[in-house]
């Protein structure tokens, strides 16, 4: 009993300790990352008013013009530019960065098919009066618990890499996992730009989480949130601020 008690007041202040930490706002968002070229950076700046570190807009886009969308299939080549997967050699992890661009994908689409105000249709090619969506995955680190994990058999989800690679690679790893993405909006009928974007999110920093155990965990639930913040971006109200998500999480999962 006794030892319960102790282990409840460590639990209650690590707890304590983790909030105290998040709400003096020490845990901070992640970093931008450098420009890939996929979009032109030079143009783009943060806007206070959405939850993405750099944006562009045409002074001639209007969302309202679109009744439809779609959605390209995303695009991994820029990730070969990357140190970390520059290392490794993209042919070792194709299935990997297959599913991550394959479930980006298929995240957006199905929150937008699943949007209650319906605000677009998803189409499955680009024409006139649709919003083209070109999205590019730009960096990507898998979980360092995660990859710690799969060393001793204990991870979930680890890929192909943890297959083959693991014991290799895993010094390379930033402490922490991050995905980063640059986005170019074009008129499907103009084929014109009108709209760009890039972000770069780290994992959420948690007293516990089960992210922790897999391998792109942590990489999937920042895409999520990006496809929900979508949504709200063309559903917004005029003046409405689409907050970022934050640093830290209570959530376990």
């Amino acid at each position: 009993m006794i030892r319960v008690r102790i282990f409840l007041l460590v639990v209650i202040g690590l707890f304590l300790s983790q909030l105290s930490v998040a709400q003096a706002g020490i845990v901070k968002k992640a970093k931008e990352a450098e420009s890939s070229g996929y979009t032109v950076d030079t143009v783009m700046k943060h806007q206070e008013d959405l939850p993405f570190q750099k944006v562009w807009k045409s002074g001639k886009a209007n969302l309202d013009a679109y009744s439809k969308i779609y959605i390209a299939p995303v695009n991994t080549d820029y990730l070969s530019e990357n140190s970390w997967w520059k290392s490794l050699g993209l042919k070792n992890v194709e299935k990997d960065v297959k599913e991550i661009a394959d479930y980006t994908r298929d995240t957006i689409i199905n929150d937008f098919q699943n949007d209650p105000k319906h605000r677009f249709v998803v189409v499955d090619e680009p024409g006139e009066g649709a919003l083209v969506v070109e999205m590019a995955i730009t960096e990507l680190v898998p979980n360092k618990a995660g990859f710690e994990a799969a060393l001793t058999g204990a991870a979930v989800g680890v890929g192909s890499l943890a297959a083959g690679a693991v014991s290799a690679v895993g010094g390379s790893l930033g402490s922490k996992s991050s995905i980063a993405f640059e986005m170019r909006l074009r008129d499907g009928g103009t084929k014109k730009i009108i709209g760009m974007v890039a972000d770069r999110e780290e994992e959420q920093a948690a007293l516990f989480n089960v992210k922790n155990y897999t391998w792109y965990g942590h990489a999937k639930a920042i895409i999520k949130s990006w496809a929900d913040q979508f949504v709200k971006i063309v559903n917004r109200n005029p003046g409405e601020i689409i907050s970022d998500t934050p640093a830290f999480t209570f959530k376990p999962w």
